[in-house]
């Protein structure tokens, strides 16, 4: 499962507490048990966006109703974000190469 998470952050937040809230998300999200890996990329005009992979539907659950996770979004909502979109996404095939 892939989560894919778009946002602007809005120009007048605390940076501090964001990144603290970040940083607690990502202690937590790496402890749960399907969790594969969580990449962060910013485009030029600002916007992130959060790659997440996850091992199953069930592990990505685990994340979505995580009770702080949730908290830490409404949170996001009134404070940190200009807007975000999350687009979860069935993996139909993958592929891997790698120079020795």
């Amino acid at each position: 499962m892939v989560t894919l998470f778009f946002s602007q952050l809005r120009k007048d937040i605390d940076m501090d507490a964001y990144d603290a809230d970040r940083m607690r998300m990502m202690d937590q999200i790496t402890q749960l048990s399907g969790f594969i890996s969580s990449k962060v990329f910013t485009a030029e005009d600002g916007e992130r966006l959060n790659v997440v992979l996850f091992e199953s539907d069930e592990a990505q659950d685990q994340w979505r109703f995580n009770p702080d996770h949730n908290q830490t979004q409404q949170k996001g909502r009134e404070e940190y974000y200009q807007y975000y979109r999350s687009i979860v996404c069935e993996s139909v095939r993958e592929s891997n190469w790698e120079k020795e």
